[in-house]
């Protein structure tokens, strides 16, 4: 079981030999809060703008996204927790960090920051890079 947030989703559907596609398919049960797909969406409008893709590529990211087989969870009921995390990090990171905490899973991310943040939860982070 993982909890993907979308710094490593996203290295994932750019590109399928990366370690962090790996891990979503040895993993198989993939987690996140609904603010992913938000969060997807947002980075590959920007990526388009900042001409770094193509309307072309932008499509198929989200095709992907779409086809991504991911239990997703509403963020409402882990307010107050995430809340807690908000002197460490932004109520977006803390969604993932407290799915992350309540299921007993594990958090997949390219976000050091994120995976270096002190937080009360235990929470066990894998790292992946570019």
């Amino acid at each position: 079981m993982l909890v993907i947030d979308t710094s490593a989703l996203l290295l994932a559907v750019s590109d399928p030999r990366n370690s962090a596609a790996t891990h979503i398919k040895e993993s198989g049960d993939l987690h996140a809060p609904h603010i992913i797909d938000i969060e997807f969406i947002h980075v590959v409008r920007r990526l388009l703008a900042n001409k770094q893709i193509d309307e072309v590529e932008a499509d198929q990211l989200i095709t992907t996204l779409n086809r991504i087989p991911i239990e997703r969870y509403p963020h409402q009921p882990f307010a107050k927790d995430i809340w807690k995390l908000r002197n460490n990090l932004t109520p977006y990171d803390a969604s993932f960090v407290v799915l992350a905490a309540r299921l007993g899973a594990k958090l997949l991310t390219a976000d050091k920051k994120m995976s270096k943040a002190p937080i009360p939860q235990p929470v066990d982070f894998i790292l992946v890079e570019n």
